[in-house]
């Protein structure tokens, strides 16, 4: 396997895909849900008897908040499943796509449960305004802060 780093691009890219996945599944899953149990338009009837379509029912009640922390439910799954499989593998399918493999210090991938450490990680990168993302465009290493705390670098693995 090359060693050689990553560029910041390439990574951006590939984590654009990744969080696509990540936000559009539990999406998907949420306005299913939503559309079978919580859905539906209300009607309501005018003086004269006539009925008419009062809008979307289902916003605020116990079940649309039951819905929508089951979509987030699945966000944290996703999101979970996609670090331990990149522990696992070395890549997301963002970087799958781009040719890239998360690699730990020995050059090998990091393993399941590294996995998951860097995927939490990822709040440290996050929290002050995305700044940790941007870490790789001015260091030498070309390691987000994540990275650096797991021991981790993002190789660009094309020959």
């Amino acid at each position: 396997m090359t060693s050689r780093t990553a560029s910041w691009g390439r990574r951006a890219a590939a984590a654009l895909i990744d969080t696509a996945l990540v936000i559009v599944l539990p999406l998907l899953f949420t306005a299913l849900v939503w559309a079978m149990f919580a859905g539906g338009y209300e009607t309501v009837s005018d003086a004269s008897g006539v009925q008419q379509s009062a809008g979307m029912s289902g916003g605020s009640s116990p079940a649309g908040l039951g819905i929508v922390l089951a979509g987030a439910v699945v966000a944290l799954i996703v999101a979970g499943r996609m670090a331990y499989r990149q522990g696992e593998s070395g890549q997301t399918p963002g970087k799958r796509a781009l040719g890239l493999v998360t690699v730990g210090a020995d050059g090998d991938v990091l393993g399941g449960p590294a996995g998951l450490r860097r995927g939490a990680a990822q709040l440290v990168n996050i929290v002050p305004l995305g700044a940790g993302y941007l870490r790789p465009l001015w260091s030498g290493d070309r390691q987000t802060w994540a990275d650096r705390f797991v021991g981790s670098t993002v190789v660009d693995a094309r020959r």
